[in-house]
């Protein structure tokens, strides 16, 4: 912010059609908030895309991989890349990635870069960047027992038929006019075998902790393990972690089953989207 720790300050989405709507999207919050405009001069319309934005004491850079401001060797401090995996795909070493980071030298002991994407192709950017880093996944505590697990969909408890089978994926979306209708598909501890409500899983995700492959984390919440700690660090953010108000677990659950019939009919596409997404 420029207020509190201020430095140049890159934001790179896939492309400018995409950065475009993202702005006019969150135009309204922008315009609301009397100090960011301040920085602009006080004019919504002195924020610029695909060129440097001067705000007082910091540049503000929003681009996508090709643009003048993704592509100029400026310093800068901070740097956000969104959906890599849909960037242009460069199979040489001087990739759109590296060359944004090579940006970061000026700054090299208090720069900081985070890269958000679903994950895409083994051996494009994504996977590039993401097999270099020090691997972590999010664990969370029970309500019930107090012991920690990792967070992951197969963790979650889906009601079938008398025959062993999934209903119909309808059967699991979440009922709008009967609230009080019984879940049929829930979160489920790994470790005392309790269902949990979506408000104890979302009061389990307020208090998650990440942490290193290969480790656990004990009931002290300390981290338990063998692992070389890196600056470069990937995390993986399950769907189970969503916010209720984004996705329920019964949302999940219906579009998992889908994706199971509809591989059972030959279609192998919405079952691979739904483990990538």
């Amino acid at each position: 912010a420029p207020d509190e720790d201020p430095g140049p300050m890159k934001v790179i989405l896939p492309d400018e059609k995409t950065i475009r709507k993202r702005v006019k999207r969150i135009k309204a919050a922008f315009e609301k908030n009397s100090n960011f405009l301040k920085h602009l001069g006080g004019d919504i319309r002195n924020l610029h895309i695909g060129e440097v934005t001067d705000m007082d004491n910091m540049q503000l850079y929003l681009g996508w991989p090709g643009s003048p401001v993704t592509l100029e060797d400026d310093p800068i401090r901070y740097l956000y890349g969104d959906e890599v995996r849909l960037w242009n795909q460069d199979p040489g070493e001087n990739d759109i990635v590296s060359i944004l980071m090579y940006g970061l030298r000026t700054y090299s002991n208090i720069s900081k870069a985070l890269f958000t994407t679903v994950p895409g192709t083994k051996g494009d950017l994504s996977d590039k960047y993401h097999s270099k880093c020090q691997q972590y996944s999010i664990h969370i505590i029970c309500p019930h027992c107090g012991k920690y697990h990792k967070a992951a969909f197969e963790n979650v408890d889906i009601d079938k038929d008398e025959n062993g089978k999934f209903y119909p994926a309808k059967y699991y979306k979440p009922d709008k006019k009967n609230k009080r209708r019984k879940p049929r598909a829930r979160y489920v501890c790994p470790k005392c075998g309790v269902l949990w409500t979506e408000y104890e899983r979302m009061a389990a995700v307020s208090g998650c902790k990440a942490c290193p492959d290969g480790c656990e984390i004990d009931d002290n919440g300390d981290i338990v393990g063998e692992y070389e700690d890196s600056e470069e660090k990937a995390i993986s953010f399950p769907a189970v972690l969503l916010n209720i108000a984004f996705l329920k677990i019964e949302d999940l659950a219906a579009d998992f089953v889908g994706a199971v019939k509809a591989r059972e009919m030959g279609d192998i596409s919405s079952y691979r989207s739904f483990w990538i997404n």
